[in-house]
């Protein structure tokens, strides 16, 4: 098989992708600890990509890695691209309010220092919130703008960076029905994939914050971020 990338945002399946391909040298976030700090900086404006490149070059030697799961590949799409310009690209997907009500419970759930500065770079501080929002202010969070600004421009990133024929948009509740469509985009026979992996890393806790919001001002925040790009690819994946 050609080398994969899974680059879709976290808490929309990349888990999953990674242990479908158990038949296969996959892992999910392989190696995050190594590559997170140098996303920060990246994001902080820091020039690092002549550090990122030698870590993944470095990486591809060690692990091979047949197929590599991670939202931190999504960070670093476009010089991926550039450096892997053969491979695919899946990019897993997750309706906006669905994705935001997994990712609140899993930071609420899972407060590991470790994650608490790019969390911040890429959601924005837990402060400067409205009075509508007091339910994510009494709770540590980052405000919707914050969420949702970045959901949308990760995902239009990886859009933009990704050749149309080397992209597979795959809706997060599509994961295993699909599994034959991304077998194929992977080159590779349907039977080696595990089905019964297709739902891993599933919340273990719900909070419930979101029902503690206004819904209409929940969906009118939703749609104010998510309507130029994450919404028309969804719809569009879902009818592919």
């Amino acid at each position: 098989m050609e080398k994969l990338f899974c680059v879709g945002d976290e808490k929309t399946g990349t888990h999953s992708v990674a242990g479908l391909f158990r038949a296969f040298r996959a892992e999910h976030e392989p190696e995050a600890h190594d590559l997170r700090p140098l996303v920060e900086a990246r994001l902080r404006g820091e020039p690092v990509d002549d550090a990122i490149k030698a870590y993944v070059a470095d990486k591809e030697r060690r692990l091979r890695l047949e197929v590599d799961s991670s939202f931190l590949n999504g960070e670093i799409i476009d010089l991926l691209v550039r450096w892997y310009p053969d491979a695919r690209y899946v990019l897993t997907l997750r309706e906006p309010r669905s994705w935001l009500d997994s990712k609140i419970n899993q930071m609420i759930t899972y407060k590991s220092p470790r994650w608490i500065e790019l969390r911040a770079l890429r959601h924005g501080p837990p402060e400067g919130h409205p009075p509508e929002e007091r339910a994510l202010a009494e709770r540590g969070l980052p405000t919707l703008d914050g969420f949702f600004a970045e959901y949308a421009r990760f995902n239009a990133d990886v859009v933009e960076h990704v050749p149309a024929d080397r992209l597979l948009v795959l809706r997060t509740p599509d994961i295993r029905e699909r599994a034959d469509r991304l077998a194929s985009f992977a080159g590779v026979p349907l039977d080696t994939l595990d089905l019964e992996r297709s739902h891993e890393f599933q919340g273990p806790v719900k909070h419930h914050v979101l029902d503690e919001l206004d819904p209409a001002y929940l969906k009118a925040k939703l749609h104010q971020h998510c309507d130029a790009v994450v919404l028309p690819l969804y719809q569009a994946a879902a009818s592919s």
